[in-house]
């Protein structure tokens, strides 16, 4: 019998070690779209959510799940799914619903301003490992200066809301910039607020 470590960052740290010594892929990140509905000045991906050149050059769902397969049966047990915003894909549900019974841990990176309360009910029928959602700024006023998109503070804020309320385990991450770096304290209580 093998014999593996119960706490799991160190669960974590012995499947790599494991999974490197073999060649094989532990973990992967799929990239599903680099198309956003966010407009964020500091941000590489420019592409905006109506970019239908953009679109067209997607994987479609079919695709994805036969590259999550491939790597699956070569040892992967962690995913990430990022964009972009993944949840600017219409078919999101069809690639993450068949990953979910592929016995990976999945997590998902988001902005969160497309969670609603319906999407969040959706994923908790089959939860994420974890949901990372990317915080702006604890202010709309600093949250849209670095996004550029009137309206998306309410939208993040209801989104991270929404997985809560469903039981879906959220982090907040950010990127500092000269635009929100007074309101990191504040921050950081908004995620105390959210215990997340």
């Amino acid at each position: 019998m093998i014999s593996l470590p119960s706490e799991y960052g160190l669960l974590v740290r012995e499947l790599q070690k494991r999974a490197a010594t073999r060649s094989q892929p532990a973990s992967s990140v799929f990239e599903l779209t680099n198309r956003c509905n966010l407009s964020c000045r500091m941000c590489y991906i420019r592409h905006s959510d109506s970019d239908t050149v953009q679109r067209k050059k997607e994987l479609s769902a079919k695709d994805w799940l036969s590259i999550a397969r491939q790597a699956v049966d070569h040892g992967m047990v962690f995913l990430l799914l990022t964009g972009g915003e993944i949840f600017l894909r219409p078919d999101f549900f069809e690639i993450y619903e068949p990953l979910t019974r592929m016995g990976i841990i999945i997590t998902l990176f988001t902005n969160g301003t497309l969670i609603t309360s319906a999407v969040a009910e959706r994923l908790a029928q089959s939860p994420p490992s974890h949901t990372e959602v990317t915080l702006y700024g604890a202010t709309s006023k600093t949250y849209e200066a670095i996004t550029g998109i009137p309206g998306s503070y309410a939208q993040c804020c209801n989104g991270i809301e929404a997985l809560i309320q469903q039981g879906i385990s959220v982090g907040l991450k950010t990127t500092i910039t000269r635009h929100n770096v007074a309101e990191l304290e504040a921050m950081r209580g908004l995620a105390h607020r959210w215990e997340a």
